[in-house]
């Protein structure tokens, strides 16, 4: 269910978009869509016949990635005692 969720938001958030004839200038990712919107997001770089690398510029010089969860590697958060 949750992949689910990811697809919908990231691949269907940019479709949603360009049927409305709207075209962001940035995208903002957070947390898990945020593979799946890049993924779309380079969608016209392929057209553009663009290879790998250019892609990867196009889509990072549009893209901004916040998480509200931040928590340091190695650990988990746990309730004050």
């Amino acid at each position: 269910m949750r992949m689910r969720q990811e697809i919908l938001l990231g691949i269907g958030g940019i479709r949603a978009l360009e049927r409305l004839g709207i075209q962001p200038t940035v995208c903002h990712m957070n947390e898990g869509h945020s593979a799946f919107m890049a993924w779309s997001a380079s969608a016209p770089s392929w057209r553009h016949r663009m290879n790998f690398y250019e892609a990867r510029e196009a889509v990072a010089a549009g893209s901004i990635f916040t998480t509200h969860t931040p928590v340091r590697r190695g650990t988990t958060a746990s309730p004050p005692t």
